[in-house]
């Protein structure tokens, strides 16, 4: 089959890889940004505003490429983005002073926006037809969530042992990596179609019509909650475990075996789906997200606390995937995915800008265990407001076009 050929699948494959060794990358430098603020003693509303600033770049990018992207010269765009996002993090290895952290902050912020929509456009464009969509996307989310956490947890290790400077330049390695494979991609390997993750059916797995333009509303502002939760989470307990007395070590485990569990239920979401309704999985997924960074401050550094990273870790896995579809569905042709992508992954990182800048004022004006508890609680409230409101709205003639025609 056209779209079943050998070339197709290593393609694919191939694209599987990348982005892993991609997250790890991130997934490191992440971390270390975190930590290695805090250990040059800056306050508390600094770093939250270093990640915004990220998260506002990236998002920036984000938006441009997915709309400027159409499937074709797929290697100069990944090595040019891998390169900036290199440089940016060897910046931070060689030069971690006050204003190196700022430059290159802005220049990983600008090649991960570009790759973020990228990998994925071209990971769908390459599906092979025997590998379902839902576990397709399964696949690729769990190679992201996968890839964070091990990053996350080397990068502690190598700041614990060595120091944060082998610990960037680990980071920097994975990400150059990437460029490397983009060698083996074909500009050529392209699906006349791709779908989403839901089923083409009026009334689909998930039990939505996908006929009602709000539906994939829900999905916005789902990610958005989602979204919201974990980069405060990811922002402020590195902080707060270092006030407990953890290492960066046991930090960066932490946060791996978080991002490690939602990577291992991922490409099962799609089987969770054919049974049980995508909103009320949204639903239960926030709501254990909220609860589980509510409960941080209250359950020690022991069991209690593993329960917490755990249950945090399995919510975040499936909540990633049912936003994802709700907001991605209908049909998807594959000169418009990088569209979609580009405005489910923007609205994720408004999310993750507002969420570090917030709780950093909130964590210096009041204390951290006052952010982590409260911060959540606002955002379950926000979600289930607009959940209330979003039937009862009268949407404008753009947004049901936008719903029909972009995503």
């Amino acid at each position: 089959m056209e779209n079943d050929s050998p070339k197709l699948r290593n393609t694919f494959y191939l694209c599987l890889a990348m982005i892993f060794l991609l997250a790890t990358g991130q997934g490191a430098f992440l971390f270390l940004i975190v930590t290695y603020l805090e250990s040059i003693q800056k306050p508390v509303q600094m770093i939250g505003s270093a990640m915004a600033l990220l998260s506002i770049l990236e998002a920036v990018f984000v938006l441009i490429s997915g709309f400027y992207y159409k499937g074709r010269q797929v290697r100069p765009i990944i090595i040019s983005a891998i390169l900036v996002q290199t440089l940016g993090t060897l910046i931070l290895a060689g030069l971690p002073q006050f204003s190196g952290i700022w430059i290159g902050i802005s220049l990983n912020a600008a090649g991960i926006g570009v790759m973020i929509v990228i990998l994925y456009a071209v990971a769908l464009e390459r599906r092979p037809d025997r590998i379902h969509p839902g576990f397709a996307v399964g696949l690729y989310t769990a190679g992201i969530a996968a890839g964070n956490g091990i990053g996350a947890y080397l990068a502690g290790l190598i700041a614990d042992k060595i120091d944060f400077h082998w610990a960037f330049l680990f980071s920097a390695i994975c990400i150059a990596l990437v460029g490397l494979a983009a060698g083996f991609l074909s500009d050529q390997v392209k699906r006349k179609a791709v779908s989403t993750t839901m089923d083409q059916t009026p009334q689909n797995a998930a039990g939505f019509d996908s006929g009602k333009p709000y539906v994939w509303l829900f999905g916005i502002v789902g990610g958005f909650a989602m979204s919201s939760i974990i980069v405060i989470f990811d922002t402020l307990f590195p902080l707060y475990a270092i006030s407990k007395g953890l290492t960066l070590s046991m930090i960066g485990f932490l946060s791996g075996l978080k991002m490690i569990l939602a990577a291992t239920i991922r490409p099962f979401s799609g089987q969770i789906l054919a049974r049980i309704n995508a909103q009320k999985v949204t639903h239960w997924g926030i709501g254990g997200l909220s609860v589980s960074a509510m409960l941080l401050p209250f359950v020690g550094l022991g069991a209690g606390l593993l329960a917490v990273i755990g249950l945090m870790g399995l919510a975040f896995g499936t909540t990633r995937v049912t936003t994802a579809a709700l907001a991605l569905d209908g049909s998807i042709d594959s000169d418009l995915v990088s569209r979609r992508i580009s405005i489910y992954t923007v609205v994720l990182s408004i999310a993750q800008s507002i969420g570090p800048f917030v709780a950093g004022w909130l964590a210096f004006w009041a204390d951290l265990s006052t952010a982590i508890v409260m911060i959540p609680v606002f955002i379950l409230v926000f979600y289930a407001a607009t959940l209330w409101v979003i039937p009862k709205l009268t949407l404008p003639a753009f947004v049901v076009t936008l719903r029909r025609s972009t995503l």
